[in-house]
């Protein structure tokens, strides 16, 4: 009998909290969710990712930025846009070259690697380089001459 009646006043204490805590639980995932949707449809946001990949473009253009490095870059930032399907398809080929290299470490993970995995992975990003080298740097004229960036 007084076991039952410590859980009957305990649970009249806890779910009250329980349902207040899964409350401000929505809240703060409505109110996340709400902010990365205005973040990404920000119009200044946009701006930005547009003008960075036009600088990425040109950047590879020159020689100064590897095929790798720049389709990393643009995919990500493509995330950010809304381009009309015949537009976005002028982007499947960064994608294709991100997709075959995002096994490869970048940043952080990059610099603890091993000195003989990072010669690997170099070599595997030169391949890649000149595999598609030809294939990117039309698209990349294309997209620098026929939309506006």
């Amino acid at each position: 009998m007084t076991l039952g009646l410590i859980i009957s006043i305990g649970s009249i204490f806890f779910c009250p909290l329980l349902i207040y805590y899964l409350y401000l639980l929505k809240k703060i995932n409505k109110k996340s969710s709400e902010s990365n949707y205005l973040q990404v449809f920000d119009p200044k946001v946009m701006s930005d990712a547009r003008r960075s990949i036009k600088l990425i473009l040109l950047a590879y253009q020159q020689g100064s930025v590897s095929a790798v490095e720049t389709s990393m870059r643009i995919s990500f930032l493509l995330k950010t846009l809304d381009f009309d399907d015949k537009i976005r398809r002028k982007f499947d080929i960064f994608d294709e070259v991100s997709a075959k290299s995002a096994h490869i470490p970048i940043l952080e993970q990059w610099d603890n690697l091993e000195k003989k995995t990072k010669f690997q992975y170099e070599r595997e990003i030169k391949k890649i380089d000149n595999d598609y080298r030809l294939k990117l740097q039309d698209a990349s004229a294309d997209i620098l001459a026929t939309i506006e960036l």
